[in-house]
């Protein structure tokens, strides 16, 4: 019988576009918790179930922010996006980047919604 070291298992998971990342993420989390190593175990667990804290979130999480709004003057509406650099501070700085706090499944979910 033939057997996989399981960082080489995560490795084949990461390189394998047809597998979703929660896959490789478990099994960090599960080699972590072998070799104790907390920061390891926060990571793939916070990239598992999402960030809670805006501090924590890598910058690797950080996008640049749309901007869609609705206008009415009358009967008359309209629908579009307005640049972020548009607008006055501090909501320009607020709104230039977003960070992604949501989870992997969610990020790869929104991603196939979106193809």
């Amino acid at each position: 019988m033939k057997q996989t070291f399981l960082l080489q298992e995560v490795i084949d998971d990461l390189v394998n576009t047809e597998k979703s990342l929660s896959s490789p993420l478990m099994k960090l989390n599960y080699f972590g918790r072998l070799v104790k190593n907390q920061e390891l175990i926060d990571y793939t667990q916070n990239e598992l179930n999402g960030y809670r804290d805006q501090e924590n979130i890598p910058d690797y999480r950080r996008t640049i922010g749309t901007l869609f709004i609705d206008m009415q003057m009358y009967i008359h509406r309209h629908s579009g996006q307005l640049p972020v650099s548009m607008l006055e501070e501090p909501y320009r700085d607020a709104l230039k980047y977003v960070y992604v706090r949501e989870g992997i499944a969610a990020i790869e979910k929104l991603y196939r919604d979106w193809e």
